[in-house]
Order: C-alpha cells, then sequence, then structure tokens
C-alpha cells in the first residue's frame, strides 16, 4: 500500500475481481475460516455460498465500518 498509487490500483481491482469471480461462479462455494478475517478476508466470506469457521475469539468484520 506504501507503494504508490498504481500499485495500490491494482491491488484494489485484482481483489474486486477475485471478489467477483466468486460471486458470480456457477457451482457452490465453500469458505473456510480458521481465524481473523478482515477487509478483504471478510469480504471473501461473504461471496461465498457457505462458510465454515472454527470457535475461537476472533474478529471477523469490514475496517470501513466500524464504530468509531
Amino acid at each position: 500500500m506504501r507503494q504508490g498509487a498504481e500499485t495500490v490500483r491494482s491491488l484494489v481491482t485484482a481483489g474486486a475481481e477475485l471478489a467477483l469471480r466468486l460471486y458470480g461462479f456457477p457451482r457452490p462455494v465453500v469458505a473456510a475460516c480458521t481465524g481473523h478475517a478482515i477487509a478483504m478476508g471478510a469480504l471473501l466470506l461473504l461471496c461465498a455460498d457457505a462458510r465454515l469457521g472454527t470457535e475461537g475469539d476472533f474478529k471477523i468484520g469490514l475496517n470501513e465500518v466500524a464504530n468509531a
């Protein structure tokens, strides 16, 4: 994220394309989460049709919507 605007743009674009591919995939998508899922990790979980997780004190969330 500190390597310049073009690098950030490329990273965000690649992440968005991955999320769209997962969300629109014609077969069921199962995501497994064994720890924290923050930002893009949480979005990828939301793109899945089914989610599996492990029990624990883990955080799943979007930092953009965090309480101030």
